[in-house]
């Protein structure tokens, strides 16, 4: 595990989003106090939970264009305000067989943490954040395979593929649309 020189924060609040926002970036606070025009103490300002300034939107679009990664946690975030899940599915060179085994290891883990989380009956604000983080493990896995299996042998028909259109837009449930 990595040193984390500041506080905890609880699993999803605002400062949390910051920190994972910061910690997805190549380079971290001075990276991100560069794009924001900001001094690194003033950026890090922005994810201390004792501290009451916060990161505005437009910021927060700035760091998610700049790192892909940060624009990742922007979206889980979001989906999860929705109440839903976000499951980016970003190519994989694995076939089929090895992201079901993937999954089925990060089930596993998640079942462990839950277990290990559960010992004393109960799950503390702490154990939360680690039971979903190995759950959104286990999503992320569940969907590369997905992905993986619905778009598998396209590349095995090079003419079929050409003429099959894809967009960034589309949802994983979208099916490829042909050209005409």
């Amino acid at each position: 595990m990595a040193f984390r020189p500041y506080k905890p924060r609880d699993y999803g609040t605002t400062k949390d989003v910051v920190t994972r926002l910061f910690d997805a970036v190549d380079g971290g606070i001075k990276r991100v106090a560069f794009w924001l025009r900001r001094s690194p103490t003033q950026t890090q300002a922005y994810s201390d939970p004792a501290c009451p300034d916060e990161l505005t939107l437009d910021q927060a679009r700035r760091i998610a264009d700049a790192a892909p990664a940060a624009a990742i946690v922007l979206a889980e975030d979001f989906a999860a305000a929705a109440g839903g899940v976000f499951l980016p599915c970003a190519t994989t060179t694995c076939r089929f067989e090895g992201l079901v085994a993937k999954s089925a290891k990060e089930w596993g883990e998640f079942v462990s943490a839950v277990v290990d989380a559960l010992a004393d009956g109960r799950i503390d604000a702490g154990e939360r954040r680690a039971v979903l983080a190995e759950l959104d493990q286990v999503l992320h896995a569940l969907a590369a395979a997905r992905t993986e299996l619905t778009h598998e042998g396209c590349a095995a028909a090079p003419a079929a593929a050409a003429d099959v259109e894809t967009r960034a837009t589309d949802s994983p449930n979208d099916r490829p649309r042909r050209r005409r």
